[in-house]
Formats: C-alpha cells, structure tokens, sequence
C-alpha cells in the first residue's frame, strides 16, 4: 500500500531519525528541487525537527542553494495513526500533497504541491534488508513515479510545476558511512523510472563491502539489479556503474 509506507515509524525512543521527501525537476527550465522534512533523536539530548529546501539551477549553477532549518519540536503527529499526515514547523507533507515555506541564507521559498498516490512502493533494498536490523536506514519510495502539480515560489518568482517526479520515506537508527543515491523519472520519449543506491555501513571497527540495488521501472515492470563490490564506484558528480543478471544489464 503506497501510502502505508508513508506512515511515521519513530516511537519516540533515542537513536533513531526519519525524513519524508519529494523531489522533480520542472521540465520548462530544467531546475530541480528537493524538499525535505526530517525528525532526528539522537542518542543524547532532545528531538529535533528539520526542514530542507534545495533548488539546483541546471542554466545558472552559481544560483543553486539550498536552506535548512531545525525547529524544537519533532513533529506533529496525525490523530488518525493509520493517515500519513505530517507537520514540521512550517512544512506540512500528507497523502498525495505538501505545502510549508523556509528561509535561510537571504532565500526565501513556498511551495503548494500534490500529486496522485496508489502505486505500489518500490523498495530500494533487498526485501531481507527490511527486516530486524540487517541495514541502518531502511529506505522506500511510496511514490516512485508521479505527476506533480502546483506551485514553488523562491525569492518572489513563483513557478507553475507539472512534472514528474517522486516521494520517499527513510527511516533508520543511523545514515550510510558512505553512500550514493541516483533517481529519475523524466526519460524522453519513454514512460520509465529509475532508482539506484550504493552504500556502505560500519560494522564494529570494520566497513563493509559496498552494496548497490538498481531498480528500472520499464515496460510494466521492475528490472531489479544488485551487486557487492569492495571498490567506490563513486564520487563528486560523478557515479559509473555496471550491474547485471543473466537477462538484463545497466
């Protein structure tokens, strides 16, 4: 169920964080933009709530920025506890809609958006690492292929939004050691999304090996792809894969 997988996972106890976000890219100017609503309870001292906005500005990148703000309280809790219904200072994010502002280092930003809910949820990871303790962030997109429509507003200018784009919940005791996270669904001339996360965790005084899942949603269905390598494959800006199976490879 596509919005069950939205609903909060935080029962209030240390050592745990979760993040609710949304992320597209307006097909008219190619910027891009991630929102970000976060609830962290460290290990020492009290929760907090955190909104993040970032705007990338594929024609002028000195204009890329990004905002983020902690607030005192966590999160407000739906009275429904089966409705995914969150608020986080000034930001709201719920079934199928997200609305708040943020303002932070001479920006200010809005936003009014929905979208259509009722896909399945694509789950990044191998479904073993969703049980007991295996992975430190467990990681779902609720929404990974949808049509956002709206508005966001980013110091004054307001944009329309129709675009697609997706939705994803993460919930965790901990984040990666090192990792790398890959999404789009704005293919030309195909009707496709695709996902991709390679990380690495700390166990003890070790690290792991690195795990990357691929997932190309084509065709009416998901081509899922994994594999465990020792060796980075990544970096700033730059992420070269190569993942297969006996029928298909990326």
């Amino acid at each position: 169920m596509s919005e069950q997988d939205n609903l909060p996972l935080w029962d209030g106890r240390a050592g745990a964080y979760e993040v609710w976000f949304l992320t597209f890219t307006d097909q008219k100017s190619g910027t891009g933009y991630w929102i970000r609503s976060t609830v962290t309870a460290p290990e020492h001292g009290e929760p907090y709530g955190a909104v993040w906005f970032a705007c990338f500005q594929q024609g002028d990148p000195e204009r890329t920025f990004g905002i983020h703000r902690r607030y005192p309280f966590p999160f407000e809790r739906p009275r429904d506890p089966e409705r995914f219904d969150v608020t986080v200072g000034p930001a709201r994010m719920a079934s199928g809609e997200a609305e708040g502002s943020v303002e932070g280092d001479g920006h200010v930003a809005r936003w009014n958006l929905t979208w259509p809910t009722g896909d399945p949820t694509y789950r990044l990871l191998a479904d073993a690492f969703y049980r007991g303790g295996m992975a430190p962030t467990r990681p779902y997109s609720p929404n990974p292929h949808t049509r956002i429509t709206g508005t966001v507003e980013v110091d004054g200018e307001t944009v329309a939004i129709d675009s697609p784009g997706q939705q994803g919940h993460l919930f965790g005791r901990e984040h990666a050691q090192r990792w790398a996270w890959a999404h789009c669904s704005d293919f030309l001339d195909e009707e496709a999304s695709f996902q991709a996360l390679t990380a690495q965790s700390r166990r003890g005084q070790f690290d792991t090996p690195f795990v990357t899942f691929v997932g190309l949603q084509w065709e009416g269905r998901w081509i899922r792809l994994s594999k465990v390598h020792r060796r980075k494959d990544f970096s700033l800006g730059m992420w070269r894969g190569d993942v297969g199976d006996r029928r298909d490879r990326l």
